[in-house]
Order: structure tokens, then C-alpha cells, then sequence
């Protein structure tokens, strides 16, 4: 961080996609292998707001935007096969626009296993086939399936005005923490802000 993606090394481009979306996809192609031929399963990206908006460099957010579209384009080829696949959007505290703050909101964001209590709850949902294909925010699932993270809190919504407002916003933090927890971004708000068409 810090450095414009002309001053990295060539090597930010192996180092994120050549790893981490590369090993998503051979994960994949893999599961795909067990789970086509049972006619059930469930495979999950972990993805990030990276895939978004920008976060971290420009080979960070191909990456996760990367991941995302691999859950549309194989879940639509898995769906025949009744195996369903998803993209995962975690829940930090906050937009990252330096190390410090980076710290910050990933010590604030969610545990490692609230995401898992996700993944269990969605691969014995009924209604699965209907979230193929799809980028599902953790806190939108464990709202669902009345879920508590791993400390028995409830982890913050990061489509609620309360929250997001003062954390880009700090100046307005009295004028939005009025406000009820249920007001929030529409999904399809998120969706446009991450939409590079004119």
C-alpha cells in the first residue's frame, strides 16, 4: 500500500491472481469433480469489498472481482447439476485507505468462524439453488439464519447508514447515529457502485 500499481513489482500481479484466484479456480475445477457426479454440493469464493471498489491495489481488486464472476459464470454451468456456487462478500468495519486503517477494521470485522457458521447454514438451506451464482454478504446470511458471531455478538451490518456514514464521514457521525439500525443501502445500490459502465 502506498505505492501506485506502475511503482510495484511485476510480481503484485503472480503474487495476488497467480495464488489466490488461481488457486480459487483449481478448487473449484476440483469440487466441481467430486460433486457433479453426486448431483449435490456447494462451492463458496471468498471474496472481499475489494471486488467493488478499490481496496489495497489494482491487482487486489481484479482479483476479487475475478472471484465474484467465477461464482456467476460456474454456478450457471453448475446449476443443471443441482451444485450450487457462491461468492462471499465478508463484513470488516470499514473502508481501508492506509495500513493503520487496515488494522483497524480487520481487528473490528468479523471472526474467522462467523463465515463458516454461514457456509453450514447454507449448505443445509433448502432453498440453496436460489443463491447459486450469486455474491452474498455474510451479514445479509447470518441475519437470515439468525446467526451470532464466535464472542455472541452480532456482528455490524455494513449496509446500515449508521454505521457507514460516520466511517466515511466522521463530521456527520451525530446527524446519522440517530438513525434505526434497519435503515440501509439497498443491495442494488452496491451493485451500481461497483458498475464500470457508462
Amino acid at each position: 500500500m502506498g505505492k501506485k500499481f506502475w511503482e510495484q513489482p511485476l510480481s503484485m500481479w503472480d503474487d495476488v491472481n497467480n495464488v489466490g484466484l488461481r488457486n480459487h479456480y483449481l478448487c473449484a475445477v476440483l469440487a466441481a469433480k467430486m460433486m457433479v457426479p453426486r448431483k449435490n454440493g456447494l462451492i463458496v469464493n471468498v471474496s472481499s469489498a475489494g471486488g467493488s471498489r478499490y481496496m489495497f491495489n489494482p491487482c487486489y481488486g481484479i482479483g476479487k472481482e475475478a472471484c465474484d464472476r467465477m461464482a456467476a459464470d460456474c454456478g450457471l454451468e453448475l446449476r443443471k447439476h443441482n451444485v450450487a456456487f457462491v461468492s462471499f462478500k465478508l463484513n470488516m468495519s470499514g473502508p481501508i485507505t492506509d495500513i493503520k486503517k487496515a488494522k483497524q477494521v480487520f481487528e473490528n470485522g468479523e471472526s474467522t468462524e462467523y463465515p463458516g457458521k454461514c457456509i453450514v447454514r447454507l449448505a443445509t438451506d433448502p432453498d440453496l439453488m436460489k443463491k447459486s451464482g450469486k455474491i452474498l454478504l455474510t451479514c445479509d446470511l447470518g441475519e437470515e439464519y439468525g446467526l451470532l458471531d464466535k464472542d455472541g455478538r452480532k456482528p455490524l451490518h455494513m449496509r446500515q447508514l449508521n454505521y457507514i456514514i460516520p466511517l466515511l464521514y466522521p463530521k456527520l457521525s451525530r446527524v446519522f447515529g440517530w438513525l434505526p439500525n434497519c435503515v440501509r443501502v439497498p443491495t442494488w445500490v452496491i451493485t451500481l457502485s461497483g458498475n464500470k459502465m457508462y
